[in-house]
């Protein structure tokens, strides 16, 4: 796997060369050249993500280089997934689940924050007009601000009811949260060669059998993921502020706003819940906010 790390810096370094190209008929070996390049890049990066981006590898050295070859990727390389919506939904898919782990540094979550974020903006150009990929991730969103917000009172309401002597708040108590239905059965749907970017719609017959899961072992994971949540509402607010809209409901507010004044969460939290909500009342229409 560390070869394929290796290998994966090659193929990024060849990638940026053949976006150098003549015009003319090199231009066109370049670009058939480059193709193929990204779709070796999403092989290899498909590789590294189910043997790190994974919670019980999350500490390990490996994990921490890949991060950063996955903001590279993203920062420079941003066609090797607006290529492939599915490609998209896979790396959200095993991104999500490692902020909510114990013990990660700032500067991690940060970067698997940032990264969670540009896939919600290359998914939104990977479709174009269509939105069909874009539209199911900020579907899935949405529900998690929701549950987060669930989350973070069950958790404020279970320390009133158990004893605390020694015990940190809401010890003993987890969840799993499960959401993207519809992305994650696009992604097993896409993977399959079946699908193409008009056809996705023709997932939602099996909508239960694909789900991301998200363990929430406490109070302080609970609050991680809520943080993330609403940076992500807000994120894709700021990219696509009429197509995102459309699919928040006055259940997203509240769960933004209940967020933003629990007291369970910290200061980053907070902003990022109180700058959701700016969003929500700049960009959506007035009926987002009725009851």
């Amino acid at each position: 796997l560390e070869k394929d790390l290796k290998t994966l810096e090659r193929l990024l370094k060849e990638d940026s060369a053949n976006g150098s190209g003549d015009a003319g008929d090199a231009a066109a070996v370049v670009a058939e050249t480059g193709s193929t390049v990204k779709q070796h890049v999403r092989d290899v990066l498909r590789k590294l993500m189910e043997a790190y981006f994974a919670p019980n590898a999350v500490h390990k050295r490996e994990t921490r280089s890949l991060l950063g070859l996955l903001k590279v990727a993203l920062q420079r390389h941003a066609e090797v997934f607006t290529g492939s919506a599915p490609f998209c939904a896979r790396a959200f898919a095993h991104l999500l689940p490692l902020v909510t782990c114990a013990g990660l540094s700032d500067n991690v979550r940060e970067t698997i924050s940032w990264c969670l974020c540009q896939l919600v903006t290359v998914s939104h150009n990977a479709v174009g007009d269509d939105c069909v990929s874009f539209r199911e991730l900020v579907v899935g969103v949405s529900l998690l601000a929701e549950d987060c917000g669930f989350l973070l009172r069950s958790f404020q309401e279970a320390q009133e009811f158990v004893w605390q002597g020694g015990h940190h708040v809401g010890h003993g108590y987890g969840a799993v949260v499960l959401g993207f239905h519809d992305s994650m059965a696009a992604l097993a749907f896409g993977e399959k060669g079946n699908a193409t970017t008009s056809g996705l719609g023709k997932h939602h017959a099996n909508r239960n059998s694909a789900v991301l899961a998200v363990e929430v072992s406490g109070p302080n994971a609970a609050a991680a993921l809520a943080l993330v949540a609403c940076r992500l509402v807000a994120h894709a607010l700021r990219v696509s502020p009429q197509a995102s809209c459309c699919f928040l409901t006055p259940k997203t507010v509240t769960a933004c706003s209940e967020i933003s004044s629990n007291p369970n969460v910290g200061c980053e939290t907070r902003r990022a819940a109180l700058s959701a909500i700016r969003s929500i009342l700049a960009e959506c229409p007035s009926g987002v906010f009725s009851p």
